[in-house]
């Protein structure tokens, strides 16, 4: 249960920062267009697999969804670096 909690924790919070991206490029720095549909791409494959490991619990699944918030995480942190540059 620990383990849902935590990984509902770093979508939750990956969720927020997505979020908070997308205003920030609704503002301005459209040269970063491109490079932020292949982060929505990617941030609704992630979504899917952590909706699938919370449906269905499988380590598998689980391992995953995981090594995607990771993934994900280093790539809106490098956009948001971007945009704030």
């Amino acid at each position: 249960m620990a383990e849902q909690q935590n990984i509902r924790r770093s979508y939750d919070k990956l969720t927020q920062l997505r979020d908070e991206l997308k205003v920030q490029l609704n503002l301005g720095k459209k040269e970063l267009r491109s490079r932020w549909e292949t982060v929505e791409d990617d941030f609704e494959e992630m979504k899917d697999k952590v909706e699938a490991y919370f449906e269905r619990g499988e380590e598998r699944v689980r391992d995953e969804a995981r090594e995607m918030i990771d993934d994900m995480r280093e790539q809106l942190e490098r956009l948001r670096k971007r945009i704030e540059s």
